[in-house]
């Protein structure tokens, strides 16, 4: 087994974490975990570019806040980001090592761990972050609620239920992608145009 532990600051680390997951299979199991509310969230046989756009969406504000860690794992490898934004890859071949020194990066003496390492309770609140994201995925709930809704009236061929849905969901689309915004995404579903009620 090999295994090596990066140190940089973090919007390094975080650019660094994305670019090396560019190096895993194309199926990925995820885990992330959430240190400051100890949420856990976990997916398996997950696309990599699904995954590695979700985790591009979040680095602004992963760079500012930390506390998170991401695991990500294939047959061969697992590459962790920690909470405190520390990065950790463990293989069963020596490859990443040339990936790492292709990064720019050069070996050293093993490095002892941070002194300061936070305990969960101790990373500052991103109350900002929290806020914000809070608000998204109430918003996001809602329009799923709206398209469930538009789904059950196209499966009773009611085409004025489902034209109402869609109407519902695509007037609130500027204020979902503001919250988007808020949250450091960058782009943010939107509604099918087009969609009317039959004649």
């Amino acid at each position: 087994m090999y295994s090596a532990r990066v140190f940089a600051n973090a919007e390094r680390a975080v650019d660094l974490f994305h670019a090396l997951t560019g190096h895993l299979p194309p199926a990925v199991a995820a885990h992330v975990w959430d240190v400051r509310t100890d949420q856990r969230w976990s997916g398996s046989a997950l696309a990599l570019p699904d995954v590695r756009d979700a985790f591009a969406r979040l680095r602004t504000p992963l760079s500012i806040f930390a506390g998170v860690e991401f695991t990500l794992v294939g047959p061969e490898d697992q590459l962790s980001l920690s909470p405190s934004l520390d990065v950790y890859v463990h293989a069963r071949s020596d490859r990443w090592y040339y990936l790492l020194i292709g990064t720019g990066l050069l070996p050293s003496a093993p490095l002892r761990p941070r002194t300061w390492r936070l305990a969960p309770h101790e990373f500052p609140a991103a109350p900002e972050m929290r806020g914000a994201l809070d608000r998204y995925l109430r918003a996001r709930r809602e329009a799923i609620g709206i398209l469930e809704r538009g789904l059950a009236a196209a499966e009773r061929e009611d085409a004025q239920g489902y034209a109402e849905a869609q109407a519902d969901v695509a007037a609130r689309q500027l204020e979902r992608a503001e919250l988007a915004g808020q949250v450091g995404f960058s782009d943010c579903s939107r509604p099918v145009a087009g969609s009317a009620a039959a004649e």
